[in-house]
């Protein structure tokens, strides 16, 4: 009787056996090969996609908030280049008549700006 070699093909009893199980490893080493480079692939895709869109997002958040602060400093130079409040505020010898009107100036002033804009509520 012949001995059979004690090796992984040996412990079938035909050939075909031996070559489904070869072909079988071979699919299975190729679909595990191709997940690794798959998997790797859509990391760094993602990482670079949350990267980029991260980067886009605090730039218009960077420049909205520039634009806020510009408009407010705008605000601010119309209120500080009036005349009235200039006079308002630091002129002390003002009948009580001018002050009045002034006063009434200077709020229809502030409430046009208060009512041009949602952000800017009274306190």
């Amino acid at each position: 009787m012949k001995k059979r070699e004690m090796t992984i093909f040996g412990r079938f009893k035909s050939i075909r056996d031996a070559m489904m199980l070869s072909f079988s490893v071979l699919v299975v080493v190729a679909v595990l090969i191709f997940l690794l480079i798959a998997m790797n692939f859509t990391k760094k895709t993602i990482y670079e996609n949350s990267r980029t869109s991260t980067s886009q997002l605090i730039s218009q958040v960077n420049y909205d908030i520039d634009s806020y602060m510009d408009y407010m400093l705008n605000i601010s130079s119309i209120i500080a280049a009036n005349s009235d409040v200039s006079y308002y505020l630091y002129n002390t010898q003002q009948p009580e008549e001018e002050l009045k009107e002034e006063k009434e100036r200077i709020l229809s002033q502030f409430k046009t700006i208060r009512n041009s804009r949602n952000d800017i509520k009274l306190a």
